[in-house]
């Protein structure tokens, strides 16, 4: 069997991390450490893949970072993160936003395309960050020679990093209905944008499911649609509660949909949480300035271990296929 990176850094004492910069010349390494590397690699007759020996002889030693826009919370703080690590890892960062970032406008030709073949010449690994993809680009990714990490909605078979979406959901709803809440709406995503593998459509499920393990049926008058801004969810939230004044709780799909909730609550004259509780998912600074009830997830840690996966794939160790981060309830005022 061939030794892997593992076997080096068991071999020197060392992370597989310390393992794939010492291999790469990297100088934020100890000159000793880095020796006692080189020559537990050689005692192994261990080498990197050819995409890594390419780093040390004069590669791009950039990460591709393929986003739709920098101005949403959890794309910002990811591609914040990925930059960071990247930089501490010896890597130069070029960030591709191709602008609004659902299905619909890429099928229409309004958010520009994903040119994989570009991608491929100019870095040494990309990382796609809460972008939904056409089949036709998952596919000229997922082709690339060069490693590729998804981060947000997960691709199956591909290295991705992402919150368990649909247990999320789960979890929030059966928060609400432990409040004693029976009739939750829920704020989601424009309908056309809900892949299977996507977030709108998983935690759509962990909302319809947990619901129907109380006893209560799926009732999609519950059920708004809308795009994922303030103002499209305020809206949706006026539309759900004339509809069905008996709605005593809303999750919102993140929590700028449920800010945009709040305010439309407070456009037909209701009290949070006394008239109708809300809550997110996120765990962004807006939900703690509002005192919103969120699941919390950390897209630092997400953005981090793209680029731990990005590099191991790049010195052959194996990765796993889906790091799953937790979330964790923060109850606040409004529920």
């Amino acid at each position: 069997m061939e030794p892997s990176i593992n076997d080096v850094a068991r071999k020197a004492g060392v992370s597989t991390a310390t393992v794939s910069r010492a291999m790469r010349g990297l100088s934020n390494v100890n000159p000793a450490t880095a020796e006692r590397v080189r020559r537990a690699a050689a005692e192994l007759g261990y080498s990197a893949s050819p995409a890594a020996a390419s780093l040390a002889t004069g590669a791009t030693r950039t990460i591709a970072i393929v986003c739709s826009q920098l101005n949403t919370w959890f794309v910002a703080n990811v591609c914040q993160a990925i930059v960071r690590a990247a930089h501490n890892e010896g890597f130069t960062t070029s960030v591709l936003a191709l602008g609004v970032g659902t299905l619909t406008e890429a099928r229409e030709g309004t958010r520009a395309p994903v040119q994989a073949a570009k991608l491929r010449r100019r870095a040494d690994a990309v990382i796609v960050v809460g972008l939904p993809l056409l089949p036709g680009e998952q596919a000229e990714l997922s082709g690339l020679s060069i490693p590729v990490i998804f981060v947000g909605p997960a691709v199956p078979g591909q290295a991705s990093v992402h919150i368990d979406e649909y247990d999320s959901a789960r979890q929030a709803t059966q928060f609400l209905l432990s409040r004693g809440h029976r009739t939750i709406a829920h704020i989601t995503g424009p309908a056309d944008d809900d892949t299977e593998s996507g977030p709108p459509h998983l935690r759509l499920r962990g909302y319809i499911d947990a619901l129907a393990a109380a006893g209560i049926a799926p009732d999609y008058e519950l059920v708004a649609h809308c795009d994922y801004t303030r103002d499209a969810a305020r809206k949706a939230t006026r539309d759900v509660l004339r509809t069905r004044p008996d709605t005593t709780a809303i999750l919102g799909f993140s929590d700028i949909q449920a800010a945009g909730a709040l305010a439309g609550a407070a456009d037909l004259g209701l009290a949070v949480p006394d008239d109708v509780a809300i809550m997110g998912i996120d765990g962004s600074e807006l939900a703690d300035a509002l005192g919103l009830t969120t699941l919390s997830q950390d897209p630092t840690q997400q953005g981090e271990a793209a680029v731990t996966l990005a590099l191991d794939l790049l010195t052959g160790a194996p990765v796993p296929d889906n790091i799953v981060f937790p979330t964790s309830l923060l109850e606040r005022t409004t529920t």
